[in-house]
């Protein structure tokens, strides 16, 4: 699983370590004569004959000048690379299943600099890991956050495009395989920039240093030439994490059918339909303030089964989509196209985009609401809640009422927006559900599906029950 210059290189590494000089400059001078520019190669060369002059080793005596710590921190990672190989069947947790559509799935561990890539068989059998690959990332490490900061982005990418090496500067070497940051996270999230690839090195060098790239992922160019030449690697998945969990079959298996389990519960009630979870390629990952997200790509088996991808973001009572367009409801569908007598349902009316007369003070009223949150009139926000309102996870309403006072008061600015609300009527209660599109101080927009039901008081409707999910 990893390369043979690199197998050739630990071998080397370990006669050093264990003070068999002359074996050690044997191996690598067969390695510099091969590659000629792998420096980390020509570095050791350079100590084994210092070591043998009694001059002492430079890249274990943690070197003072740059050039020396990169290699040095290079020599590190890749003589600890045998240890981060997993066994043959633990599966990194983050990938979760693979799409029918995609023979390959690329996992990038930032904490170790290595790329993992795993091949669905030509035969259809299980996806294994094929090769593990040094790589080298942003000048500032990983994180990214905004165009310029020299950070390679965290999160799940596909990989849009190839660009051949002839269609490149010589700098990119081997070429480079394009992924689609931003994804519709990182816009959700605010972030800017774009043109991060896996490409490979300059053609004076092997590899680049640990830290070297402005947000890309860069490998050496026999490792990148072997991804370009893959004829099917566009649309694969590229999962970039912190650190790789590695799961065994049995728990993976079980997290596995959990996160299925999740995707189905989550279809039924926000598409109102089940999917064929053998359709399915998943992938989920944890951004900076805990919160995990999750791309689900699903295509039908049919013959104009089009590809949908959906991004999710867990939540205490399920998931909740927050990017990819949706197919309509089957029972919005027939609801679209029924007479107004058939939205009736034991006494209960539902109503969207055109409210009649009676439901339009419920819809009047949560607008209002939102208007107060938006204006951060805590006042008469608060004046919305029912004096029989109860607060969700066990609150006093007092306690709430002070918890929602300082979240509001100590924003500058508030944006709230109620999309898509559905109301339903019955008798002096009602419940509208609708997309809260909330925004504060400038930070990222976050969208939750919310359901009010509220109580007819004299002419006003007043909020008793308050459910995010």
């Amino acid at each position: 699983m990893l390369s043979e210059p690199e197998r050739a290189l630990l071998a080397a590494s370990q006669a050093l370590l264990d003070g068999q000089l002359g074996q050690a400059e044997s191996l690598l001078m067969e390695l510099v004569a091969r590659e000629p520019h792998f420096k980390l190669a020509h570095a050791l060369l350079a100590d084994v004959r210092r070591v043998r002059a009694g001059l002492g080793s430079q890249l274990t005596a943690q070197p003072s000048d740059p050039a020396l710590q990169a290699l040095a921190d290079e020599w590190q990672r890749r003589l600890r690379a045998p240890d981060h190989l997993p066994s043959e069947a633990a599966w990194p947790a983050g990938l979760v299943t693979f799409s029918p559509q995609s023979r390959h799935a690329f996992v990038v561990d930032a904490s170790t600099l290595r790329l993992y890539w795993f091949q669905r068989p030509e035969d259809d059998g299980p996806p294994k890991l094929v090769s593990s690959f040094y790589i080298s990332v942003g000048k500032a490490g990983v994180g990214k956050q905004v165009e310029g900061d020299n950070k390679t982005p965290l999160g799940v990418y596909r990989i849009t495009g190839r660009r051949p090496a002839e269609e490149l500067p010589a700098f990119y070497g081997a070429g480079a395989l394009v992924l689609d940051y931003p994804n519709p996270v990182d816009r959700l999230l605010g972030r800017t920039g774009s043109g991060i690839w896996l490409h490979g090195s300059p053609p004076d060098t092997y590899t680049r240093d640990p830290l070297a790239s402005e947000g890309c992922i860069v490998l050496a160019n026999p490792d990148m030439r072997q991804l370009i030449e893959l004829r099917d690697a566009i649309d694969s998945p590229v999962l970039v994490v912190p650190s790789v969990q590695w799961l065994p079959p049995g728990q993976h298996q079980r997290e596995r059918d959990e996160a299925l389990a999740l995707i189905q519960m989550w279809a039924r009630q926000r598409l109102g339909q089940d999917l064929d979870l053998t359709r399915l390629g998943v992938q989920r990952w944890i951004e900076r303030d805990g919160q995990r997200y999750w791309r689900v790509e699903y295509r039908p088996d049919a013959p104009d089964g089009a590809r949908h991808t959906w991004f999710l973001r867990e939540a205490e009572d399920g998931l909740q989509h927050v990017a990819g367009a949706l197919p309509a409801r089957p029972a919005e569908t027939v609801q679209a196209a029924a007479p107004a007598a058939r939205h009736r349902e034991e006494g209960a009316e539902e109503a969207s985009a055109n409210p009649n007369a009676e439901m339009r003070p419920v819809l009047q009223a949560v607008q209002s609401w939102a208007r107060a949150w938006s204006a951060r009139d805590v006042k008469a926000y608060l004046a919305h809640y029912h004096p029989r309102f109860q607060p969700e996870a066990g609150l006093s309403r007092a306690a709430w009422e002070a918890q929602r006072r300082q979240r509001i008061e100590d924003k500058r600015r508030i944006e709230v927006e109620v999309l898509q609300p559905r109301v339903r009527l019955d008798g002096q209660r009602a419940s509208v559900t609708f997309i809260q599109r909330y925004r504060a101080d400038g930070q990222r927009e976050l969208r939750v599906r919310k359901t009010l039901v509220l109580q007819r008081e004299g002419s006003r409707w007043l909020i008793v029950e308050e459910r995010t999910r």
